[in-house]
């Protein structure tokens, strides 16, 4: 295993670890971290296309070219995982902060409510 999959899986087994929580988002801080995953998606995409170059100058290329296709896709599939874990949790704090309204308003109906029948 070369070095560049050694960080390849590294980078793979954090964006899963530290990725995938239930927690909600506001929206400013989920769209800070979107533009971080865009940004080290890529810094990624450089990486497949330098061991591209690498790969081509190969003698017999085709098996390396298939290894670096295998590879393109899993990140590019982490990555959407990622964007997409971070579009829930921010769809999620969305939702919460809407139950919190509703709670309060039923609870400010409750209460006049509750004051009329106490004035009748």
């Amino acid at each position: 295993m070369g070095l560049g999959s050694k960080a390849f899986c590294i980078f793979s087994i954090l964006i899963f670890s530290v990725g995938f929580t239930a927690e909600s988002l506001e929206e400013k801080v989920g769209q800070k971290k979107i533009e971080v995953l865009k940004i080290k998606k890529k810094e990624f995409l450089n990486e497949i296309k330098e061991s591209e170059k690498k790969c081509l100058l190969k003698i017999f290329s085709a098996p390396c070219l298939k290894k670096l296709q295998i590879k393109h896709d899993n990140g590019i599939r982490e990555f959407e995982l990622k964007k997409q874990n971070i579009k829930t949790r921010i769809r999620r704090h969305e939702a919460e902060k809407r139950k919190l309204r509703r709670d309060k308003k039923y609870r400010d109906f409750k209460l006049r409510e509750n004051r009329l029948k106490n004035l009748e």
